[in-house]
């Protein structure tokens, strides 16, 4: 009949596991590496090298802080588990995200202090932008009722006549 929409082991819901543990968790790690490697090479980490890992480090860290709202993507709801996907998730998410740590081990530029505020700046303003709509969506997804900015959530019914 096909892949398994969610496939499990016992109780382990194998898209689950493969959408966020190993894939994260390795990038994560790899980008410790990078900053460890450039460290062992150069004598330093440099702050450009301290920013992509202490912001990919926010951004992996609120990710499994809010777990629960993957359970709501489409991905998990609709998507089979394809080999492009577990792909995806295990080997291109790991291995493209750390590009610019990788690049940064034997590039040690430097950056000025302004140059350093507008990064940060951009950066939360982009990551709370990011976070706040993506929380919005789980919000409406798990009940369209709820408010949105203390009004009622515009939506299309779709051919289903559901709105999520």
């Amino acid at each position: 009949m096909g892949t398994a929409l969610n496939p499990r082991i016992g109780s382990l819901d194998l898209k689950l596991f493969c959408e966020a543990r190993p894939g994260m968790v390795f990038w994560m790690l790899m980008n410790l590496s990078m900053a460890a490697k450039q460290y062992e090479l150069h004598g330093i980490v440099t702050v450009p090298m301290l920013l992509v890992v202490g912001f990919q480090s926010i951004y992996l860290i609120d990710y499994f802080i809010h777990e629960e709202a993957v359970l709501t993507t489409w991905d998990i709801k609709h998507e089979k588990i394809w080999l492009d996907a577990l792909l995806g998730d295990l080997v291109w998410l790991p291995f493209t995200y750390t590009l610019q740590a990788q690049y940064l081990v034997n590039h040690t530029h430097d950056l000025p202090v302004w140059g350093v505020a507008v990064i940060v700046a951009l950066n939360l303003a982009g990551y709370a932008i990011f976070r706040g709509a993506n929380i919005q969506k789980h919000r409406f997804r798990r009940n369209p009722a709820r408010p949105v900015w203390g009004l009622p959530a515009e939506y299309i019914k779709t051919a289903k006549g559901r709105c999520c």
